[in-house]
């Protein structure tokens, strides 16, 4: 039986698929790109209500504030700009299960979230461990094979299962399972689906996985869709471990920034975090 092979391009932290270009491209105004990113900020305040956290966000839209230069630009941020980045940080803040006391907690050691989270999803400069910083989850896994032979609920295609060989940050334990989903995998008989965004893993090998399951289960609310059981949960970064214990580079590297240095360091890190 012929499978139709199909590409798509995925933006990083964006559910959005790459379309193709069109021969004539008309630029929106910016009422309409104003009132877009309105309609998107209603959409995604919706799914924290259908996850009973919009209490969260409205706690957060009072715990802090983006600073003026968070993007570093020649020229600070006017008040209309830091509102308005503000609360899109308050949206991804309360989706990655963030509270305003954590907010408290984390300025105590001067660091603001708004700031961090800010940078993060816009692709500026960050570290990883700031990256992080962000997630719930960090282990050192073991890969598996990828899973695309069942339908999702959530409406991924496929998902990697990791075999937890230590946590270093969150609920999971060691021999726990964590699946990553993937938009990647069959989608019927005669399709296939390829996101460019999905990175190949080797069965057997182990690698640092810094990942949420929050913004796993706020893209799933989303897009209307139903979490699937056990532990899933979105990657941020994924690092090989080499056999001497040294961290290759991919096959997800950190979004922006610098590589993690080592394993002894990012360990003393997450120790130091002053929420868990």
């Amino acid at each position: 039986m012929w499978r139709t092979l199909v590409f798509i391009g995925v933006l990083v932290g964006s559910s959005a698929y790459a379309q193709e270009a069109r021969s004539e491209k008309i630029e929106p105004s910016p009422e309409s790109r104003r009132a877009e990113a309105q309609a998107r900020e209603r959409d995604r305040i919706e799914a924290l209500a259908r996850r009973g956290l919009q209490g969260n966000y409205q706690a957060l839209l009072k715990a802090g504030k983006v600073s003026a230069n968070v993007r570093g630009a020649s020229i600070a941020l006017n008040a209309e700009q830091v509102e308005a980045i503000s609360r899109v940080s308050a949206i991804d803040l309360a989706a990655l299960g963030f509270t305003a006391s954590d907010v408290a907690a984390y300025r105590r050691r001067n660091v603001n979230l708004f700031d961090v989270v800010d940078e993060v999803f816009t692709g500026l400069t960050s570290s990883p461990f700031e990256q992080m910083m962000l997630t719930d989850t960090v282990v050192i896994a073991t890969a598996g094979k990828v899973e695309e032979s069942r339908a999702r609920t959530d409406g991924y295609l496929s998902a990697i299962p990791y075999t937890v060989v230590k946590s270093l940050k969150g609920s999971r334990a060691v021999g726990d399972l964590i699946h990553h989903p993937r938009q990647s995998g069959p989608q019927s008989a005669e399709i296939y689906v390829d996101v460019s965004s999905d990175y190949p893993v080797t069965p057997g090998k182990k690698y640092l996985l810094t990942a949420s399951r929050n913004w796993y289960e706020q893209r799933v609310a989303e897009n209307k869709k139903q979490a699937e059981s056990g532990f899933n949960a979105l990657a941020f970064i994924v690092y090989e471990i080499s056999d001497d214990g040294t961290l290759l580079s991919g096959p997800r590297p950190t979004l922006s920034g610098e590589a993690p240095k080592d394993l002894p360091s990012i360990e003393a890190d997450l120790r130091n975090l002053p929420v868990k």
